[in-house]
């Protein structure tokens, strides 16, 4: 990896841990299929607000051994803004993340070692991130990453037709 990403990636973990120590910051996620940088880990006061989500299910019990909340979501190829907004979803359902909480998330791209982007979200107020709170609340036994997959397909039936028929 040239050395101008790894400085990026550096300051980018440095500043995230600057940023999920203050107060107002419920929850810093890892949304990676990778370890935790050591200085995250080892940033005081940081441990109790870090969550993992992963697709890895040793790294989830891992991090179980340590004491820090795991998610795991499901593998697929998954761009950046999804993987945030299905581990935000599994971390709602499971009453980790409650209405009100803001989370941090660093994610990168798929098959990534490296975080490239920080996210803050706040838990049930932010729509215009596709997030519904009260829709994933709701006991509808529908898993959140098929309604996910069956809205994009409607979409993309109706803006292009079935069979070329708009």
């Amino acid at each position: 990896m040239p050395e101008s990403t790894e400085k990026f990636n550096a300051e980018l973990v440095k500043a995230a841990v600057q940023i999920a120590r203050r107060s107002d910051i419920s929850y810093l996620c890892w949304v990676m299929d990778t370890p935790i940088p050591q200085e995250m880990l080892r940033a005081r006061g940081l441990r109790k607000k870090l969550v993992v989500a992963t697709t890895v299910e040793i790294l989830k019990g891992e991090y179980a051994v340590l004491g820090i909340p795991a998610i795991q979501i499901p593998a697929f190829p998954y761009a950046r803004m999804e993987k945030i907004q299905i581990a935000l979803g599994a971390g709602m359902s499971t009453q980790l993340f409650k209405a009100g909480d803001i989370v941090l998330c660093l994610t990168g791209k798929l098959r990534s070692e490296r975080a490239d982007t920080l996210f803050r979200l706040k838990i049930g107020e932010d729509i215009d991130q596709r997030i519904s709170y009260e829709f994933l609340k709701s006991a509808s036994g529908i898993p959140a990453q098929l309604t996910d997959v069956l809205l994009k397909l409607a979409i993309h039936i109706g803006m292009h037709g079935k069979e070329g028929y708009p």
